[in-house]
């Protein structure tokens, strides 16, 4: 898998709101999924074309980082809803394995 890394980039918008989110619960999954998208859409113009990606790729390793395995697994769900409902440019690719998905930008 050839994977360009794109460059390194920080949030401004997210950074506040993600050290918070393990301070409390969250009660609204949509405000969390619509965080996934915003980020996700803010580093498309940095992702490369015909290269297989996870969702933490697309996310970034900043804003991977900053989440709990569980919030984790979230975002991965999440993404994949987000791509079958046309949300983000991208298609679902076949891997070896079933999980993580991998994505290539359309």
């Amino acid at each position: 898998m050839n994977l360009h890394t794109p460059k390194k980039r920080g949030y401004s918008s997210t950074e506040k709101y993600m050290k918070n989110i393990t301070k409390r619960e969250l009660h609204n999954c949509t405000e969390f999924m619509d965080l996934v998208r915003e980020v996700a859409e803010d580093r498309m113009p940095d992702l490369p074309y015909h290269s297989d990606m996870t969702a933490e790729n697309i996310c970034g390793e900043y804003f991977w980082g900053l989440l709990n395995p569980g919030q984790q697994r979230l975002v991965g769900k999440g993404m994949k809803r987000l791509v079958k409902d046309d949300v983000l440019p991208l298609d679902i690719v076949k891997g070896i394995h079933e999980y993580p998905l991998l994505y290539q930008r359309r």
